[in-house]
């Protein structure tokens, strides 16, 4: 009988650790803003490991703003950047071709 309460009880608390898992990531994209923005193209000394950018970047409604981000400096970098941006913080970034960019984006980048 205790080891039948003890299963219950461990698959209690793994439910309950998946629920707050699947809400937090929910929550996370509910509130992480797509932005769009062009990196400029310049030479960087390959002794430098990481690059920041800041760079003029517009979301899908036309509102323009500026974002700070770090790239590798060993990745290949692509011209036109799509940010994850969740509290004002850049948490994911990747390239993308023209073709990819929303509609609204493609002629106002």
């Amino acid at each position: 009988m205790k080891k039948n309460k003890k299963t219950i009880v461990v698959l209690a608390v793994l439910v309950g650790i998946l629920i707050a898992l699947v809400s937090w990531n929910q929550y996370t994209k509910a509130n992480t803003d797509y932005v769009y923005g062009k990196i400029p193209h310049e030479t960087v000394p390959e002794k430098y490991d990481e690059v920041d950018y800041t760079i003029p970047v517009i979301d899908e409604e036309g509102n323009r703003s500026t974002q700070t981000f770090t790239i590798d400096n060993d990745e290949e970098i692509g011209q036109i950047v799509k940010l994850h941006v969740f509290n004002g913080k850049v948490k994911k970034y990747e390239f993308l071709e023209e073709k990819e960019l929303p509609k609204t984006v493609q002629n106002n980048l």
